[in-house]
């Protein structure tokens, strides 16, 4: 039980995303990002940063890169991003977006 108590305490968000082609080129994602973990004052301070990223798997090319803090006033809303990236041929069948903690990483 304890163990669970704390796992409950690392930050982990919920992504949505919503894809909208602009033009041929261009595509505009929006992100809603929901916090999901129980937030910790010792743990956590009064935010939690974050990198967000879009990237091509086949080349890796980063695409989009973001920094998000998540604060605890916040907590209960959700977030949301919008951005636009460029889309090239060939295209890949899927982009991949990241959300890393700028605190948590390993």
């Amino acid at each position: 039980r304890a163990v669970d108590k704390y796992m409950r305490r690392v930050p982990n968000l919920t992504l949505d995303a919503k894809i909208q082609p602009i033009t041929s080129t261009i595509m505009r994602i929006t992100l809603t990002i929901k916090p999901e973990f129980d937030w910790s004052d010792r743990w956590s301070g009064p935010s939690e940063p974050f990198w967000v990223w879009v990237e091509n798997p086949e080349s890796q090319d980063i695409l989009h890169s973001e920094y998000y803090v998540l604060h605890k006033r916040n907590l209960q809303d959700s977030g949301q991003l919008s951005f636009a990236i460029p889309l090239t041929e060939p295209r890949p069948p899927q982009y991949v977006i990241s959300v890393v903690s700028d605190r948590w990483v390993g």
